[in-house]
């Protein structure tokens, strides 16, 4: 593109200009996402300047491209080039039909920014920006001064001379769009950024630097290295106007695959990323729905399912060797407690199976007994835990059993599912009924229990059906016979201290007397038999003196029966 000043427009534009910028270069405001239109001027139809063996077309296309491969690294940014090979892009296109189609591109992609790559060629040397001017449009010229002075900075880094931001109106008299706006007002002289301005899109125009200039060939034109590099701080310029940041973790390429950037490049990380859509498993950059398995982040480790934290999940995850607790797709370490898989029930003690672990657990369906790790629904049994001993019935606590039960300390009695320990009493099992003492079977008693059947006869812990005779307890002596209490026998019984005179069922000790059973006669002296007597036809005469000098047991008297 060959120079054209307009020194004077330039200056008050500056002027006009210069009020909206505060604390430095003005920016966009921040938006979703940012459109540009890069546009490498010329083509291999029409032609740009040439000099030192270098073609214009050719270096605007190099300086474009790795524009946009540099823009590319920036979140929340689309980026189109009006063409990316040298050739022209509306083939059979006259050269103003081609500068007009550009620009129409940029406003069917709605583009916020149309900006033209060139180099220039005449008397002079260093780069020098073209941006519009306030006619029609005047935002236009405020948003193209601003994005002029962001990429002027970087080319100024470069080493490049500054030349100068412009605007330039046209200078022809003709009455049409070329010259004047529809307002009256005089229109922008380059066509790209007269009818940018037309479609709605703010647009400007790089010379990079002089093509005719030794200099600027020699120290930068020639060199594919410094060609990279302006595209870059047009790209840098474009983006600190717009205020963009390099991508970072999880974004979407110009083809809206989802890669993981480190700086704006994609990089060979591996591990948990987030976007919009969840936590995402990443392989050397790139999202691997393949996989399956824990992964962690700064929050934790995390169950992900083909490639995603499956949030919804719930339960037992194995990981290797190990099993771990999930909820809600987090793995849970504070977990402990019941898990449920396709092989069972298992017990987990923070966020862990625990293989070692015997003993109950609860869940909402009730308390479990576990071995080993794993719940033993073989299980009937006696088990503990800090509020004591419970009833466990095919694995599971029944409360609702009143009974015995056994383990390695002996036998012991269970009332509601529950160990009393306060018992004293009778209990009955498939073996018979058995004396139990402060919860635990006392298999050295002898004596005496009730239940609701009546009193009954214990020896060595166990109920003796066979039993008939007397017994003890703190009410007095009592007649057993078949090993319960007989409340309506009437007749003798004897103990180690002798014989005894029972009415219904209990030692007479009130009385005293003669009493006679089937053949013999028995002298009665306080319920105790002092003298007993044959008495038939045969012996009528014979007496038989027992106990002429017995006593009582200590302590006994007349009593009634405890119930």
């Amino acid at each position: 593109m060959k120079k054209r000043k307009a020194a004077v427009l330039a200056a008050a534009a500056f002027a006009m200009t210069a009020a909206f910028f505060l604390n430095g270069i003005q920016r966009a405001e921040a938006a979703d996402n940012v459109v540009v239109m890069l546009d490498p001027g010329h083509d291999s139809t029409h032609t740009g300047a040439a000099a030192y063996g270098l073609k214009e077309q050719q270096l605007n296309l190099k300086i474009g491209l790795a524009c946009r491969t540099e823009l590319e690294k920036y979140d929340g940014i689309t980026v189109y080039m009006t063409h990316d090979t040298i050739a022209c892009p509306f083939e059979g296109s006259t050269t103003k039909q081609d500068l007009i189609q550009r620009t129409e591109y940029a406003g069917e992609v709605g583009a916020d920014l149309f900006v033209s790559l060139h180099n220039n060629s005449g008397d002079d040397s260093g780069y020098e920006i073209y941006y519009p001017n306030n006619h029609y449009v005047s935002e236009f010229n405020d948003i193209g001064y601003a994005v002029s002075e962001h990429i002027a900075g970087y080319l100024s880094e470069m080493g490049i001379y500054r030349n100068g931001l412009y605007t330039r109106d046209s200078d022809g008299e003709e009455d049409d769009d070329t010259n004047w706006y529809p307002d009256g007002s005089r229109a922008d002289y380059y066509s790209v950024i007269r009818n940018s301005k037309y479609n709605g899109v703010p647009g400007i125009i790089v010379e990079h630097a002089y093509l005719s200039d030794a200099g600027d060939t020699h120290v930068f034109l020639s060199n594919d290295n410094m060609l990279v590099r302006m595209g870059q701080a047009d790209a840098s310029g474009i983006a600190d106007y717009f205020g963009l940041h390099k991508k970072n973790g999880l974004c979407t390429d110009k083809y809206g695959d989802w890669h993981y950037y480190e700086d704006g490049e994609v990089s060979d990380y591996t591990g948990m990323a987030v976007n919009e859509y969840g936590w995402w498993y990443v392989t050397d950059g790139e999202i691997d729905d393949s996989y399956t398995g824990i992964a962690e982040n700064e929050y934790g480790r995390w169950y992900m399912q083909d490639g995603v934290v499956n949030m919804d999940y719930t339960g037992m995850l194995c990981d290797g060797a190990e099993w771990y607790y999930v909820q809600g797709g987090y793995v849970n370490d504070a977990y402990t407690g019941m898990a449920c898989n396709e092989y069972g029930w298992w017990y987990f003690e923070d966020g862990k199976l625990n293989w070692n672990y015997t003993g109950m657990a609860l869940n909402e369906y009730g308390w479990w007994y576990f071995e080993n790790g794993v719940l033993n629904w073989d299980y009937t049994g006696m088990v503990c835990n800090e509020y004591g001993w419970w009833y466990y019935q095919n694995g599971n606590l029944n409360r609702e059993y009143t009974g015995m039960a056994l383990n390695e300390y002996g036998w012991w009695y269970f009332e509601n599912g529950f160990l009393n320990l306060n018992y004293t009493g009778m209990a009955l099992n498939e073996y018979g009924w058995w004396y139990f003492e402060n919860g635990n079977l006392n298999d050295a008693y002898t004596g005496m229990a009730l239940n609701e059947y009546g009193w009954w006869y214990f020896e060595n812990g166990q109920l003796n059906r066979e039993y008939t005779g007397m017994a003890h307890n703190e009410y007095g002596w009592w007649y057993f016979e078949n090993g319960l209490l007989n409340e309506e026998y009437t007749g003798i019984g004897a103990n180690s201290y002798g014989e005894w005179y029972y009415q219904q069922g209990r030692i007479g000790y009130d009385f005293s007397g003669k009493v006679k059973f089937d053949d013999t006669e028995y002298t009665i002296t306080e319920g105790y038999v002092v003298e007993k007597r044959i008495v038939n036809e045969t012996e009528a005469d014979t007496a038989d003196t027992v106990h002429t000098a017995g006593t009582l047991p200590a302590g006994e008297e007349s009593s009634t029966l405890g119930k």
